[in-house]
């Protein structure tokens, strides 16, 4: 996932080309910006658009990966995101770069939230006779921790799983209110 700060917004010291990969930021605006990488930045003309929205419906704004900063410069990889490499140097314009919410974070927050871990109780009746057992979704392969009691079960000796199914190698024996069979999972 990319990497976040707030209030990341910088300014860009010299204008740069649709082909170059190293940018100068104003003095002392690289502190502005995370120390790891990568991340992604939007490029925009801010004379002209307050908001980096407006400058992308016209074609003057650009999401860029930045891989890495020395001194006042970045390195960066263009055309991020569906977007353009355009030129950022009219004379007379300022541009700055904002490290905001993008449809690449929004996706990677999705994925982050999808792989959450679930704790559950399979559907299923522990009763002597039944040996399957069901999960509410699919476990991501090597995520599903059983217990039995408490004891730890262990895939291909106490059970074997195919998509959301437990099938118990022995009929987990019933007879106590408190026998649970739990589940934890992403």
């Amino acid at each position: 996932m990319d990497i976040t700060i707030n209030f990341g917004k910088v300014e860009v010291a010299t204008g740069f080309d649709a082909d170059d990969t190293t940018v100068t930021l104003t003095a002392g605006e690289t502190d502005y910006l995370p120390a790891t990488f990568p991340f992604n930045l939007t490029v925009w003309n801010s004379t002209d658009f307050a908001d980096p929205a407006d400058a992308y419906k016209v074609g003057q704004a650009e999401i860029v990966q930045c891989t890495g900063k020395a001194g006042n410069d970045i390195t960066i990889v263009r055309a991020q995101e569906g977007t353009s490499a355009v030129t950022h140097n009219t004379s007379g314009k300022v541009y700055k770069m904002v490290l905001g919410v993008t449809t690449q974070t929004m996706t990677e927050i999705a994925t982050v939230v999808d792989r959450v871990l679930i704790a559950e109780t399979p559907s299923g009746t522990i009763d002597g006779a039944n040996q399957e057992f069901t999960l509410s979704k699919t476990p991501e392969t090597g995520s599903l921790t059983l217990l039995l009691n408490g004891l730890m079960q262990w895939e291909g000796d106490d059970y074997t799983l195919a998509g959301g199914t437990i099938t118990m190698t022995n009929a987990p024996i019933g007879g106590s209110p408190s026998d649970q069979l739990r589940a934890r999972l992403y």
